[in-house]
């Protein structure tokens, strides 16, 4: 789980990006901490950049498919 250490400098969103999965090798919409719904391995991924293939420990069975969920979005741009 991605840890903090002031509040003030994340704030909540309810963009429909949190919700959205990815698979090894697609590439983000966004840039930011994204979390592994199988097995909760966290990695920093560029919007540009495609996730890894390889270098992600290997699931059981119970923990399905790696599939990669935005935890928390980097901002570009002041607010």
């Amino acid at each position: 789980m991605s840890l903090f250490k002031r509040s003030n400098d994340i704030e909540v969103s309810l963009s429909p990006e949190f919700d959205r999965e990815y698979e090894p090798g697609q590439t983000p919409a966004r840039s930011g901490i994204y979390r592994c719904r199988g097995c909760g391995c966290e990695v920093v991924a560029l919007g540009s950049q495609p996730f890894p293939a390889v270098s992600h420990p290997k699931h059981s069975l119970n923990q399905g498919a790696v599939r990669w969920r935005l935890a928390v979005a980097a901002q570009n741009e002041p607010h």
